[in-house]
């Protein structure tokens, strides 16, 4: 949408206090790397192994904020879906005019579905599975796909928006 002003407020709260941030560079996008340097530092406090490969480009269907919204989503998933340590990987590349996201990590947790529905590991009631409405809600609004499974004993989420 164009808006950076609120890119920068999501980004803030994503962030915190910028006080301890470190200038890092994943993508080249201020927006992005500012949410990818907040996941591996959790990764890094439990013990997982992130693994970024992303090309974000400048030009793209998709808006930073959105972007922002499904990378923030998954890796949260995937880093808290590893208690004990464990490996996440992601990576995008742009094809056509669409980008392609592709996740993959261990778990301690295989999925698990009920009715057709994937079910959330969280005990707490209040944050139980908005994380996988907002990323169907940003998959829906640029007529993407979105594909989670279990794959050789990983998980792997795949989007294309």
């Amino acid at each position: 949408e164009g808006d950076m002003d609120k890119v920068k407020e999501y980004c803030d709260m994503l962030l915190g206090s910028t006080c301890s941030f470190k200038k890092v560079s994943y993508t080249g996008n201020a927006a992005i790397d500012g949410v990818l340097w907040r996941y591996k530092d959790m990764a890094e406090e439990r013990g997982v192994d992130l693994d970024i490969k992303m090309v974000v480009p400048r030009e793209k269907k998709i808006s930073d904020y959105d972007l922002c919204i499904l990378i923030s989503n998954i890796l949260k998933n995937a880093i808290e879906a590893n208690e004990h340590g464990g490996h996440v990987e992601i990576a995008t590349w742009p094809f056509n005019d669409s980008l392609c996201i592709i996740q993959s990590n261990t778990s301690d947790y295989p999925l698990e579905y009920r009715r057709g529905h994937l079910v959330s590991r969280k005990r707490n009631l209040k944050s139980r599975g908005f994380g996988m409405l907002n990323i169907q809600a940003v998959i829906d609004k640029y007529d993407g796909s979105f594909d989670i499974k279990n794959e050789d004993e990983l998980i792997k989420v795949e989007i294309v928006v």
